[in-house]
């Protein structure tokens, strides 16, 4: 946090890069999955992808659970 100057730039360079991660594993799930449709090979009967799965189900709730995280309290909640 250091390496960064500035007040909650660390946080907003953390949820950009969070982001990108999620829009990169939707896609990378998505074409995996476009890609075995004409095959006729079942989707998740291997290990690989079974692994792609759990991994695409952590970042989908990793991405929830962040989005959904209660928010810092304010100056003014302190003090109750």
């Amino acid at each position: 946090r250091r390496l960064i100057p500035g007040e909650g730039v660390w946080f907003q360079v953390h949820r950009a890069m969070n982001t990108l991660c999620c829009l990169f594993t939707i896609a990378g799930f998505s074409l995996a999955v476009v890609a075995y449709n004409g095959t006729g090979i079942s989707h998740f009967s291997g290990t690989h992808q079974a692994v792609g799965l759990s991994i695409f189900v952590v970042v989908i709730i990793q991405v929830v659970g962040g989005a959904l995280r209660p928010h810092l309290p304010t100056a003014s909640s302190k003090d109750l």
